[in-house]
C-alpha cells in the first residue's frame, strides 16, 4: 500500500524523475540504463530531448565522456547543484541520489529557460588559452571556457546561473555590469581593459572585447565576452612609464639638449635646446630642415650629418647668426627597425662654446711656447754651427794627425747639430701650420727635374750607405704649380726615411707618372711597416718601434709635418708597406698652374740645399 502511494506521488509529480544504473565491464564504463522514470521525465526528455548525460554534473560528463572507470563512491548520498544546459536554453535544478547496486536516483526542475538561442562556447574556445564567456541580457553566466574555470578556481555549476558579484569582487563585478550595460546600449562591439582579482588574490590585467547577441527579430538576448591576459603589457606599459618619468626627470635636469628625431621632423626636444639655442624649437616638430633658417652660417667641422648613418655619429660644428655664435657638439645613436633601416635617432647636443674658447687658448699658449723656445733653441744652435764652420776653415793648418783627430769630432758637432736644429725646425713648423701662419709660395715650375735633381744631389749620400736610387719617369717635362722649398723639404724626408729603414744593399726607387695627377712614388725594399701601424705613421709623434734599426732615432714629427706639406700643396699622402718587404710612400699633387703668366724656372742645387740635405739626413749615420 506504502509503495502505491508513493508511486502516485512520483507520477504526479511536476518534478522529473528518473532510476539509471552505471555499468561497468572490464573495468571501463559500458552503458547507462534507465530502470525507471515518471511522467513528467518522459513528456521534459522528450520536448527538450534532454538524456542522462546532460543532466549529471560536468566532472561525471567528463568520465563518462572519455570512457574511463566510473566510481559512483566518488559522489556523496545525495548531491545538489544548479545545471544549465546549453543547447536548450535551460537552468535546473537537480537533486542526485547515490542508491545501492550501481543505481541513481535523480529529480530535477526547470527553474527558467534562457531563450539565449543556440549560443554557446564553441570547442575550440573551451580550450582556448583566453577567458571566453557567454551571458544572458540579465547578466547571468550562460556558459564558460576552462580557462575562466581555472582562474576564479571556481566548478562549472558554481559559475553558470550566477552573476557578476557571485563570482568577483565587489569592484570588479561593478564594473562589469556596467560595461555589459554599455555593450547593450551601444548594440556593438566594445573594447575594455580590466583589473581582475583572482582566486589566492592574483591580480589579472586582461584585454577584453564584448558584443551584443541579437536575435532575429533584433532583440537584445545578451553577451558574448573573451578577455586576453595582458598583464606582461601592462607590464611593460608601467615600465616605459616609468622610466619615461625618469628620462624627464633627467633631460630637465642636465644642460646638455636631448632630441629624438626621425629622417623629417623631431619626435621630442628637451626643454634645455631653448636654452642653448634661444629659440622655441616648436617648428621642428613639423620640419626638421628649419634648424637652419635659424642660422646665418652653419659650419661642419668635423665628423658627419648623414642621416642615413648606421653608425653612432658624433659631429662638431659652428653656428652663427646675428646673436649667436657657438659650437655645438651633437651625438646620435640610430634606433634600427626589424628590416635594419633607420626608425629615428636618439641624440645629445652640447653646447661646448666654453670648452672651445678654452682650448683655443691652451693652443695659443701652446704655439707660443713652442715657438719662443724653438727659437731660443735655435740661436745658440746657429751660433755652434758658424763656429764649427769657422773651425773647419782653419783644420788644414793643424798636423795631419790632429787634422783627423779635430775632423772626425767637428763631423759628430754639426751633425748632431743638424739633428737639433731638424728637430727645431720641425716643431717651428708645425706650430705654424696648426696656427695657419705658415708660408706657402707656389710656383709654376718642373717637377720632373725639380725630383731628379732633388735624388742626383743625394746619390752620393746614398752609395755611402750602400745602397742604390733609381729615379724614373714616363714623362720629360711637366709643369705645375708646388711651392719649391716644402716639395724639396718633402721629398728630402722621404728620401731620408727611406735611407734609414732599407736594408744593406737595398734600392731606392723614385717614380714619377702623369696621367689624371702627378705621382712621385718613393719605394724602398726595407724592413717595412706592420698594418698594425700604419695607420699611425702620419700622426703627430707617431713613431713605429723597431728593434732592428734602433740606431735611427726620430722625433716622430716628420711624416706629420710631410702630410701638413703635401696637402698644403693641394695633395695627398699614401702608404703601402709590408712587413720584411719595405714601403712605399706615394704623394699625388693637382695637375694645375698658377694663373699668373711666370715662365717656369729651372733652379741649382745651391748651397742653401745641401744644408737641407744636410738637415734632413743628420739623423743617419754613415
Amino acid at each position: 500500500m506504502v509503495e502505491e502511494i508513493y508511486r502516485d506521488i512520483i507520477e504526479g509529480s511536476q518534478d522529473a524523475y528518473v532510476c539509471f544504473e552505471v555499468k561497468n565491464s572490464n573495468e571501463m564504463l559500458d552503458k547507462i540504463k534507465i530502470i525507471d522514470m515518471n511522467k513528467s521525465y518522459k513528456k521534459l526528455s522528450e520536448q527538450y530531448e534532454i538524456n542522462i548525460l546532460d543532466l549529471l554534473p560536468w566532472e561525471c560528463r567528463s568520465i563518462i565522456d572519455s570512457g574511463k572507470t566510473f566510481d559512483k563512491s566518488s559522489l556523496s548520498k545525495k548531491y545538489s547543484y544548479e545545471h544549465y544546459i546549453g543547447k536548450n536554453e535551460l537552468f535546473i535544478n537537480i537533486d542526485l541520489y547515490n542508491g545501492e547496486n550501481d543505481r541513481f536516483y535523480l529529480k530535477f526542475r526547470i527553474l527558467r529557460t534562457l531563450n539565449i538561442g543556440e549560443v554557446r562556447v564553441s570547442d575550440i574556445i573551451r580550450t582556448a588559452p583566453f577567458f571566453a564567456w557567454i551571458k544572458d541580457k540579465d547578466g547571468k553566466y550562460v556558459d564558460v571556457n576552462n580557462k575562466f574555470i581555472v582562474s576564479t578556481k571556481l566548478t562549472y555549476k558554481h559559475i553558470i546561473g550566477k552573476g557578476d558579484y557571485d563570482i568577483w569582487p565587489k569592484d570588479t563585478a561593478h564594473k562589469f555590469i556596467q560595461e555589459d550595460k554599455e555593450v547593450i546600449e551601444k548594440e556593438k562591439k566594445c573594447d575594455f581593459e580590466s583589473q581582475v582579482i583572482l582566486a589566492e588574490n592574483k591580480v589579472q590585467y586582461l584585454q577584453t572585447v564584448k558584443w551584443p547577441i541579437i536575435g532575429e527579430n533584433g532583440e537584445i538576448k545578451g553577451t558574448i565576452g573573451l578577455g586576453l591576459d595582458i598583464n606582461e603589457k601592462v607590464q611593460l606599459r608601467d615600465d616605459i612609464k616609468k622610466n619615461e618619468q625618469f628620462f624627464q626627470e633627467i633631460s630637465n635636469n642636465i644642460d646638455d639638449a636631448i632630441v629624438i628625431r626621425n629622417k623629417e621632423k623631431c619626435i621630442y626636444i628637451s626643454n634645455s635646446f631653448e636654452k642653448i639655442f634661444g629659440f622655441n624649437p616648436e617648428r621642428l616638430y613639423e620640419d626638421i630642415t628649419l634648424w637652419h633658417d635659424e642660422w646665418e652660417n652653419i659650419e661642419l667641422i668635423d665628423g658627419s650629418a648623414d642621416y642615413n648613418n648606421l653608425e653612432i655619429t658624433s659631429n662638431i660644428a659652428r653656428v652663427r647668426n646675428g646673436k649667436f655664435d657657438k659650437w655645438i657638439q651633437s651625438r646620435f645613436v640610430p634606433v634600427l627597425g626589424g628590416s635594419g633601416q633607420i626608425v629615428e635617432k636618439i641624440g645629445i647636443i652640447s653646447d661646448i662654446t666654453a670648452r672651445k674658447k678654452l682650448e683655443e687658448k691652451l693652443e695659443s699658449l701652446r704655439m707660443d711656447f713652442f715657438a719662443n723656445v724653438s727659437h731660443e733653441i735655435r740661436t745658440p744652435v746657429t751660433l755652434i754651427l758658424s763656429c764649427i764652420q769657422l773651425l773647419s776653415t782653419r783644420i788644414n793648418m793643424l798636423e795631419s794627425e790632429d787634422q783627423q783627430y779635430f775632423c772626425r769630432y767637428t763631423n759628430i758637432m754639426k751633425q748632431n747639430s743638424y739633428r737639433l736644429l731638424k728637430l727645431v725646425n720641425n716643431l717651428i713648423d708645425t706650430t705654424k701650420i696648426d696656427s695657419g701662419n705658415f708660408t706657402y709660395n707656389p710656383q709654376n715650375h718642373d717637377i720632373i727635374s725639380f725630383v731628379e735633381n732633388i735624388c742626383m744631389s743625394v746619390a752620393q749620400f746614398v752609395n755611402m750607405n750602400n745602397m742604390n736610387i733609381i729615379f724614373d719617369t714616363d714623362t720629360e717635362e711637366k709643369i705645375i704649380s708646388f711651392d719649391l722649398d716644402n716639395m724639396e723639404r718633402i721629398i728630402l724626408n722621404l728620401l731620408s726615411n727611406a735611407i734609414k729603414y732599407n736594408k744593406a744593399n737595398g734600392n731606392i726607387e723614385v717614380n714619377i707618372s702623369c696621367k689624371e695627377n702627378i705621382k712621385i712614388s718613393i719605394k724602398d725594399n726595407g724592413i717595412g711597416i706592420p698594418k698594425s701601424k700604419q695607420n699611425r705613421v702620419f700622426e703627430r709623434f707617431g713613431q713605429v718601434k723597431n728593434k732592428m734599426k734602433t740606431e735611427h732615432e726620430g722625433s716622430g714629427i716628420g711624416l706629420f709635418l710631410v702630410k701638413s706639406l703635401v696637402e698644403l700643396n693641394g695633395g695627398k699622402i699614401s702608404l703601402k708597406s709590408e712587413l720584411s718587404k719595405g714601403s712605399e710612400f706615394v704623394i699625388s699633387l693637382p695637375d694645375r698652374m698658377e694663373n699668373d703668366e711666370v715662365a717656369a724656372t729651372k733652379t741649382n742645387f745651391t748651397q742653401a740645399k745641401i744644408d737641407r740635405m744636410n738637415i734632413e739626413f743628420s739623423d743617419i749615420y754613415v
